[in-house]
């Protein structure tokens, strides 16, 4: 399967929520360190609306881009 420019943004979007995902699922596991280490969570908390307000973000930029490029060959 070849890749073309056209399919970048979406690659990229796809990229990025499961990095979110990911980070997410860590959450849990900060969840049972902050027990520990007072405080990790809240930095955690404040580091996940970053990650969250960037890749809501690049989903309005990717759905500009793609409603603007010719449509996608096969």
């Amino acid at each position: 399967m070849s890749t073309t420019s056209n399919d970048i943004p979406s690659l990229t979007l796809r990229v990025l929520e499961n990095i979110q995902g990911e980070l997410v699922g860590l959450r849990g596991d900060v969840q049972v360190l902050s027990d520990r280490f007072q405080g990790l969570n809240d930095r955690f908390d404040h580091f996940l609306g970053f990650v969250g307000r960037d890749v809501q973000d690049l989903k309005v930029r990717v759905a500009a881009l793609e409603q603007h490029n010719l449509p996608r060959q096969p």
